[in-house]
């Protein structure tokens, strides 16, 4: 085997998962080092995610299919899947990556190659992020491989693919369609031929990738394209910080899987040991998800331990949950999206289930469909607001009507008070139970106190989004343990 192809200590006949975002990409991004591990045995499933029909480039979307078909028999690896996405229409979402984390999770791979986080184009951008929130969501380890294509990019690894040179340059023929609007086949074989800089003079062509290393990984989200290029040229979902208040119940563990198990691809977690529980436990992420606990000085009643979790996170946005609380997979998402499409509105917020445990299964008791129950589980996320202190809403504060799309509005529970961090709970307010509040966090002020980044009414409007809970997953929705 090809001596940087050791340096990945892979097994002798690796599993190769590939994600090209356009039908060409797997070729002239990586077709040099797919043909070296189809010669050596490997077993190679390529997917191409968008069906190339933009513009110019895709004028018949089957032809760049049989072209790929084509280049794939040429390297001798097995025919791709074609997912026909729409060309410069794809999105970091929850779809995306619940899709890219299946075939993860179904096959395995020892090595994973995709698109760099340096790409100009969006798609391929995108792709290169999805894979990378899929593959910090699971709980088992790959090597990932970027590749190049638009776009060179710093390399911690060149395969010298000589031996098959010939072979890549017959496989970029492939594509007269994408050739006859430029000549990509003699730019990738200029980069192809600049990455052997570093070889001896007998090597003819090379391939430069760079591996995803522990440090890229962790930062996800926000901070990866802070490290990997200019602003503009990613989209960034935004980080959600989701605070779990616990007195060290037995469900905190289900709490803190519900957490780590949620679709938006930027999460932070943070437990605090509200009653600075001796035996608490020691909590482990997954993947790349890690749990941070706080250990306060002494025990904090709830809106105390509310302040102190609202004091470290960094998110931009937050999430309040009691530890006898969890939240299903796609909650912050779906609750997300939509104070992102409505920003006449200051918070969403979905069902409530209350569940009991059955002879193995859960049962529905009741569940919370309307701001009246949100002193008590309702499940909400709260935009961007002027007021600097949240209280604990009584039912009162709220009027609640359905409109004709099905949402529920309300208003009120919201007073302004000068100074102190952007968002705080009245330690002096009645007991209340965690309203698993999602809130926009503000930028800190010179004097280090929170200030709001743009202003917004003084009360807010909260949308419910309308769901069914079922057995399959919902859109969102919160489980409360009976």
């Amino acid at each position: 085997m090809n001596e940087a192809l050791q340096s990945l200590n892979l097994p002798a006949h690796p599993r190769v998962l590939v994600f090209a975002p356009h039908p060409d990409d797997e070729v002239f991004g990586c077709g040099g080092l797919l043909a070296l591990l189809a010669a050596s045995g490997a077993s190679i499933s390529v997917h191409v995610v968008t069906d190339g029909g933009y513009g110019k480039f895709g004028q018949n979307k089957d032809v760049r299919k049989r072209e790929s078909l084509d280049a794939a028999a040429l390297l001798g690896y097995p025919a791709p899947h074609f997912w026909d996405l729409p060309d410069q229409g794809l999105r970091l979402d929850t779809p995306l990556i619940s899709r890219i984390q299946a075939e993860l999770e179904t096959q395995r791979p020892d090595l994973i190659l995709c698109p760099s986080i340096w790409e100009t184009h969006p798609d391929h951008l995108t792709l290169a992020h999805g894979v990378i929130e899929a593959a910090r969501g699971t709980a088992y380890s790959a090597c990932i491989l970027f590749y190049e294509v638009g776009a060179p990019m710093p390399t911690s690894l060149i395969i010298d693919i000589s031996t098959v040179a010939d072979r890549k340059r017959a496989a970029m023929q492939c594509f007269p369609s994408q050739l006859a609007v430029q000549n990509y086949d003699l730019h990738i074989e200029g980069l192809n031929r600049y990455r052997t800089y570093t070889l001896g003079k007998e090597a003819i062509l090379a391939e430069g990738y760079c591996r995803l290393d522990k440090v890229l990984m962790n930062a996800g989200g926000v901070s990866l394209p802070r490290l990997s290029g200019p602003p503009h040229h990613a989209s960034r979902p935004a980080r959600v910080s989701i605070l779990i208040r616990s007195t060290n119940r037995p469900e905190l563990h289900q709490a803190v899987e519900s957490a780590l198990a949620q679709t938006h691809p930027n999460i932070e977690l943070i437990v605090l040991n509200a009653t600075k529980a001796p035996d608490f436990p020691k909590l482990q992420g997954y993947g790349t998800r890690t749990v941070q606990v706080l250990d306060p000085a002494i025990p904090l009643e709830r809106a105390a331990a509310a302040n102190y979790l609202l004091a470290h996170h960094t998110g931009e946005y937050f999430l309040l949950l009691d530890d006898d609380d969890w939240i299903l997979p796609t909650h912050v998402y779906a609750l997300l999206k939509t104070l992102l499409l409505r920003t006449d509105i200051a918070g969403a917020y979905g069902d409530t289930q209350c569940l009991e445990h059955r002879n193995g299964e859960w049962i529905e008791l009741r569940r919370f469909e309307d701001l009246s129950h949100l002193s008590t589980c309702c499940s909400t996320i709260i935009s961007r607001f002027t007021p600097s202190c949240l209280e604990a809403p009584r039912s009162k504060d709220f009027s609640s009507t359905r409109d004709s799309t099905s949402t529920r509005t309300g208003t009120g529970g919201y007073k302004s008070a000068p100074g102190g961090p952007s968002c705080m709970f009245p330690e002096s307010a009645p007991s209340i139970e965690s309203t698993a509040i999602l809130a926009k966090a503000c930028a800190r002020s010179r004097n280090g106190h929170r200030e709001p980044s743009n202003r917004s009414p003084r009360n807010g409007t909260v949308t419910q989004i309308s769901n069914k809970l079922s057995n399959a997953w919902p859109t969102s929705g919160n489980l409360r343990r009976h």
